[in-house]
């Protein structure tokens, strides 16, 4: 009798083992999954009422498909499968796929958990104000000690934030898309060497940090350009033109030469 119970037990243990294997959901099983569960939550962020915010919807779905499409994968373990989404270079399980089903882990409830983002892409609970910094700038005269105030990085973010509302005000899939490339951007900006080139970026796009990081890369390949230019002439030419853009410099030179 035991010996029917361990072999009754056994099979039963196989059939389970067998039906995961065949049951396994695959890749696309996980995406369309996980392209659902974003436009539910889409959908229940909009004015069902508002037609503008409809259409809002309808192609912020496109741009969910894409973007799924493009940031997930799948690690199939044989009995079950799981859901992997990387952003910005960053990479975190948020599925198991199971028994013909893809289970989301409980804190992607909040479609936050992509990254330090709330529900809407941005970051919450900071408050907006200046840091106080004060810069010692010594001669051989005199030590002149210079008040500066800079953002806090809070209040950046909120302008950010603000920023990629303005940008698509009924697509909550782009707003994030915005703000993490423009605290990408803030970040490359923070770390440039060159005050010169960076002063000419700011001042082109003071309130979008990714054309000045597209800009300052511009704009310093095309000093380092000037720097190699042996005809005095055209590039006095080039200089006198164009002072302060380094880019239109190059663009003068590049017609002489």
């Amino acid at each position: 009798m035991k010996k029917f119970t361990f072999k009754k037990k056994s099979l039963i243990i196989l059939a389970v083992i067998i039906l995961a294997v065949i049951t396994n959901p695959k890749p696309e099983q996980h995406k369309e999954s996980l392209k659902s569960k974003m436009q539910s939550f889409i959908q229940k962020s909009v004015d069902t009422d508002n037609e503008w915010e409809q259409l809002g919807v309808m192609l912020g779905g496109a741009m969910i498909g894409c973007m799924v499409d493009n940031a997930t994968s799948v690690n199939n373990y044989i009995l079950f499968s799981t859901t992997k989404f990387t952003w910005e270079e960053n990479s975190r399980v948020i599925g198991v796929g199971l028994f013909g089903n893809v289970f989301f882990l409980r804190d992607f409830d909040n479609i936050s958990d992509y990254s330090d983002v709330n529900s809407t892409g941005y970051d919450t609970g900071y408050d907006t104000g200046y840091d106080t910094e004060y810069v010692t700038e010594a001669s051989a005269n005199e030590t002149v000690i210079t008040k500066v105030e800079k953002k806090k990085p809070e209040s950046i973010k909120n302008e950010i934030k603000e920023f990629a509302a303005k940008e698509y005000p009924n697509d909550y899939s782009m707003q994030k898309y915005i703000y993490n490339r423009q605290i990408k951007a803030h970040n490359y900006m923070t770390s440039v060497k060159d005050a010169e080139v960076k002063s000419i970026a700011l001042r082109e796009y003071p309130n979008d940090y990714t054309m000045q990081k597209y800009t300052y890369d511009r704009q310093l390949n095309a000093k380092n350009y000037m720097t190699s230019i042996k005809d005095a002439g055209v590039k006095s030419i080039a200089l006198r033109e164009y002072p302060n853009d380094y880019t239109m410099q190059k663009y003068v030179c590049d017609k002489m030469l």
